[in-house]
């Protein structure tokens, strides 16, 4: 099971440990943006304005402070309503900087009460005094974008959902809160509560105006929470998640009611909609259904029920549940999350190899199917797994880019009959993309084994052969135990499984890849029982790049003199096929359309090599290129073979074609085998080999650069070095009618500018480097796009700019520098000084 859900938010940067709260000291810290200093507020002018408040000196402040009410009564009664204007029922309790009273028209009873709180824990409270009996809670409250999130108490228990008082512009709002329900006590309180602020504002400000107490005749019935759903269930206990029931009947949710079969099971407060069912008996079907409480003790139906199976024929170990857990001494934490096996995980922080953690557990003597779920994120390490002190399966990356549980396959292990087993995670190494080596383990599948043997792995594992869109793979299956049968295999490339294999076969040909990638391979066998061996040794293979390759069997409208044409599959075969023309005869032809735009070519070919071949003269558009290819060998074989330069026009389709002019003494026949057309522009790529960063051309500033993507797969890496700290600016210009992309990389390849640049327009880029440090230009092909006609580029330092100016010190002429080009900008006046127009001459600097 993969079960994506929101990226996980630890409470300390990627470049140190991450945490992600529960039992652990701290809570996770939620992302928030950058802000600028807070400004002015830009509000309409009141008498005394929130701007003005804030700059009174502390004598004023503290008039205004002092200038109190001491009623806590309704001031006004309309229509059953009670209203409690803020500035009238304040008693003198905050916790924050300041409290001002702020005069203005569109505020209830003409002022607001304007609280400093600047930090999330500040609180104010207001006393006011009203009858027992239920409410509807209404606020006036003044937003802006300087403002914070409140949570709301009445007489010390919540109410509704935060409150957040930002908006862009300064306004007053009137906002329903929810239900309450008011004891018989002489004197309520309401409190707010600073817990965060919006990501756009710029403080944790709080604008009260009024509140407004609306007797309740009749208690609302709460709408019925939906879509209840299991993510994820054990032997012993279920997950269940649901969503809010819909605010839209006025009631105030305080809880929500698990039943299980029918019977109260257990009770979450309204701000929780999830919750893990414990103590269940494996191999049983439960019904579950949730239901809404509201603060007036009202209930909402029920929700839809849903029936669910715990697992049964398999152990469940809990890893936060296992106790005596030792480690190496990071951090440990128990997280809750809803998609969590019994909702929790380890969540261990690790943070260099050879750190540790050991688990132990206790379980019969016999042969087990060793599964775990895990936590990943881009801040996990790569482990390898114990058991009773012996390396089980693969080393175990924890790492993806975003935040996931998974159930993965360990392998097969053998227990004996010790009391107490372990577990232990060492971490080896961390994903080359990883920002740390941290664990999180979930959940230890124990099932026992009673299926027959597993099949041995394959072996020699490897690519002989490759394309730029395509990789075959070979392998060989050594001897099996009695009564297993290969049914097929599994190809896995970069740990993800790529293909199934029929187990007759012991070749394959991966598709669809991208030119000049690296990609990894191992691959494992599946018996007729559906056994699995353990996984083959991996392989790295890198698709070919910066030449054109055409598979023979895959060109369109192919003609020949008639003698029969197959295409065969085998493992050398570029591509996995290979064309395998009949001819028997001196004259037989066979020729194969191809595109390619106009310029000079090496052609190499591969072919395919045997006794019963004959020879063969090359053309290309009608021009002889090869005077005799001899396609005999002994044995079979294939092989690549260099041709020769080709020219070729603008034309829209060539043509390469193959007649046979004879064959060899010893062959017994005129067939020919052909496989694959490589075409290698010879023309004027200027600095390769810079196809990666390794290989990139140095490249200094003020020095014009001019070369050639000359090929769809061709691309062109340079290294940049700042002499000085300073801003650099970067001209590129493509050919005309051509598109091309330019990167910015930086010293860890990662881009940090991409432009995509079309029909020949100049594109313009900046940076800054500081002394000694570098980055990679790369330019490749957009869409495919290539020409024999050259792309330009040039880089320059911040211009240095000179100025001239006339007897009458006006300035009459500014020259610079920057990237391609001299700028010369040239001005004009009339004869009383005033300027009338400025011209900009812009020369390109060739190289």
């Amino acid at each position: 099971m993969d079960d994506n859900h929101t990226d996980e938010n630890p409470d300390q940067s990627e470049e140190s440990v991450g945490s992600e709260g529960a039992d652990s000291d701290t809570s996770p810290d939620t992302e928030s943006s950058l802000e600028a200093p807070a400004e002015v507020p830009e509000e309409d002018a009141p008498t005394i304005s929130e701007d003005d408040v804030e700059s009174l000196p502390d004598s004023d402040i503290d008039e205004l402070s002092e200038a109190q009410y001491s009623s806590q009564k309704a001031m006004t009664l309309l229509a059953g309503q009670q209203v409690y204007e803020f500035e009238n029922i304040y008693t003198g309790s905050h916790s924050g900087t300041r409290l001002t009273f702020v005069e203005e028209d569109v505020s209830s009873g003409g002022r607001h009460a304007f609280y400093e709180s600047n930090a999330v824990g500040d609180w104010i409270e207001f006393s006011f005094e009203a009858g027992e009996g239920t409410y509807q809670l209404d606020l006036r409250i003044k937003q802006f974008k300087n403002r914070g999130i409140s949570q709301i108490y009445i007489d010390g228990s919540a109410v509704g959902q935060p409150l957040d008082f930002y908006h862009l512009t300064a306004r007053h709002i009137d906002t329903e809160i929810g239900q309450i329900t008011l004891d018989d006590r002489a004197t309520h309180t309401i409190r707010f509560e600073v817990i965060d602020k919006n990501p756009d504002s710029t403080g944790y400000i709080l604008g009260l105006d009024a509140m407004v107490l609306t007797k309740q005749d009749t208690l609302l019935v709460p709408d019925a929470p939906v879509n209840l759903k299991t993510g994820i269930q054990s032997d012993t206990t279920v997950n269940l998640d649901w969503n809010p029931a819909v605010y839209s009947s006025g009631a105030t949710i305080e809880s929500y009611e698990i039943f299980v079969n029918d019977v109260l099971s257990a009770t979450t407060p309204a701000t929780k909609t999830q919750y893990t069912v414990v103590n269940l008996t494996p191999g049983t079907s439960y019904s579950f259904k949730v239901r809404a409480k509201s603060q007036g003790q009202i209930y909402s139906e029920f929700s839809n029920t849903i029936q669910i199976e715990t697992m049964s024929g398999v152990y469940v170990y809990e890893f936060e549940s296992l106790e005596e857990v030792t480690h190496s001494g990071d951090r440990l934490s128990r997280i809750e999350e809803n998609v969590s096996s019994a909702g929790k995980h380890i969540f261990y922080e690790s943070n260099a190899a050879g750190d540790w953690i050991e688990f132990p557990f206790a379980a019969e003597a016999g042969t087990y199917q060793l599964d775990l779920r895990v936590k990943q994120f881009n801040n996990r390490g790569i482990s390898q797994i114990y058991v009773d002190g012996t390396a089980i399966g693969h080393p175990l990356d924890f790492y993806n880019p975003s935040a996931r549980h998974i159930n993965t396959q360990i392998g097969e292990i053998t227990l004996d009959n010790r009391a107490t087993h372990t577990i232990r995670f060492e971490v080896l190494d961390k994903n080359p993309t990883s920002s740390n080596y941290i664990m999180g383990m979930d959940a230890m599948y124990l099932t026992k084994q009673t299926q027959p043997a597993a099949p041995h792995a394959p072996t020699n594992l490897k690519s002989d052969i490759q394309s730029d869109t395509t990789i075959n793979l070979e392998w060989i299956i050594p001897l099996q135990e009695p009564g297993v049968v290969i049914e097929s295999y599994e190809i896995y490339q970069d740990e993800v499984l790529a293909a199934t294999v029929v187990g007759t076969k012991t070749f394959h040909t991966l598709t669809g890849l991208t030119p000049g990638t690296e990609y990894s391979y191992k691959i494992r066998a599946l018996s007729q029982h559906q056994v699995a061996s353990e996984l083959s040794e991996s392989i790295s293979v890198t698709t070919l790049s910066g030449k054109l390759i055409y598979e023979f069997e895959q060109l369109p409208g192919i003609t020949h003199s008639g003698d029969k044409l197959s295409m065969l599959e085998e493992s050398k075969s570029s591509a996995g096929l290979h064309a395998f023309y009949e001819a028997n005869a001196v004259g037989d032809y066979i020729e194969f359309p191809f595109v390619a735009e106009k310029g000079a070519y090496q052609l190499d070919l591969r072919i395919r090599q045997f006794k019963n071949r004959g020879i063969a003269k090359i053309t290309v558009d009608g021009t002889t290129v090869a005077e005799s290819l001899d396609f005999y060998n002994l044995t079979s074989r294939h092989i690549d073979t260099e041709i020769g330069q080709i020219t070729l026009d603008d034309r829209a389709t060539h043509t390469i074609r193959f007649e046979v002019i004879g064959n060899n003494p010893a062959s017994t026949s005129y067939i020919l085998g052909l496989d694959a057309i490589y075409l290698t522009s010879i023309s004027i790529d200027t600095y390769e080999p810079n196809d990666t960063p390794e290989t990139a051309t140095v490249v200094n500033a003020l020095q014009t650069y001019e070369s050639y993507i000359s090929s769809k797969t061709d691309v062109d890496f340079y290294k940049f070095t700042a002499s000085e700290g300073d801003t650099y600016f970067l001209t590129f210009q493509s050919p005309s009618d051509h598109k091309y992309k330019l990167e910015l990389l930086n010293a860890n390849k990662q881009p940090i500018s991409v432009i995509r640049q079309t029909h020949g327009r100049d594109e313009d880029v900046s940076f800054y480097l500081a002394k000694n440090s570098f980055v990679y230009i790369k330019v490749s092909s957009l869409n495919g796009d290539y020409s024999f006609e050259p792309y330009r580029f040039r880089i320059t330092p911040a211009p240095t700019k000179q100025y001239v100016y006339d007897d009458a010190n006006r300035l009459t002429k500014t020259e610079y520098v920057q990237g391609l080009y001299r700028y010369q900008i040239q001005y004009e006046y009339d004869r009383n000084g005033n300027l009338l127009k400025k011209n900009v001459l812009r020369t390109i600097i060739t190289p």
